[in-house]
């Protein structure tokens, strides 16, 4: 986090995905990196309404590789134009639906991040027709706490049901790409 840090304070309009890496991901933690061989990433790069851009990956999300996909998101919403706030919160949101799919879902889902206009959004489809509730959280309680903060932080966030195809629902949020955009 330090390297990041170190970043921000030099000025550079975006950082690349070496300092994000060498900020977020530390080489030495094996619950990083994915319990298989790595195999090749099917990146569905989709095209959206105008002004989307959109990549994509269909995947089975089990708690030690959450990391791993968060990484991937934050390098796609730098690739989209995102600065440091926008990576933060794509850490922090993608970590939680995802903890959430594997918690209430059993692990496959659809995560897609999309450049509209000036914002982030990030997608997370499942197979399970359960909407999420979110409450204020029981502050004795070890868990129930990720949506509500997510929520809190970034006020562009819902879900919805979608079509058969795409699973049963999406969770979603969105960001401002830079702090410039929001004004």
């Amino acid at each position: 986090m330090r390297q990041l840090v170190d970043w921000c304070a030099s000025g550079r309009q975006h950082p690349t995905t070496a300092d994000i890496r060498e900020a977020f991901l530390d080489p030495a933690d094996t619950d990083a990196r994915p319990s298989q061989p790595e195999v090749p990433m099917a990146v569905v790069t989709e095209q959206g309404a105008e002004g989307e851009e959109t990549y994509a990956w269909n995947i089975v999300v089990r708690p030690r590789d959450i990391e791993r996909w968060r990484g991937i998101a934050a390098e796609t919403v730098m690739k989209l134009g995102g600065d440091l706030d926008a990576v933060i919160l794509t850490r922090l949101g993608v970590s939680e639906l995802l903890a959430n799919v594997c918690k209430h879902v059993g692990g496959t889902c659809r995560l897609s991040v999309s450049r509209v206009g000036d914002r982030a959004v990030i997608r997370v489809f499942d197979r399970s027709p359960v909407l999420p509730a979110v409450r204020v959280p029981n502050w004795n309680e070890e868990s129930g706490r990720g949506l509500w903060l997510l929520r809190e932080m970034c006020p562009l966030f819902g879900w919805e049901t979608v079509a058969p195809h795409l699973g049963a629902k999406c969770v979603w949020f969105a960001c401002w790409l830079t702090k410039e955009s929001q004004r």
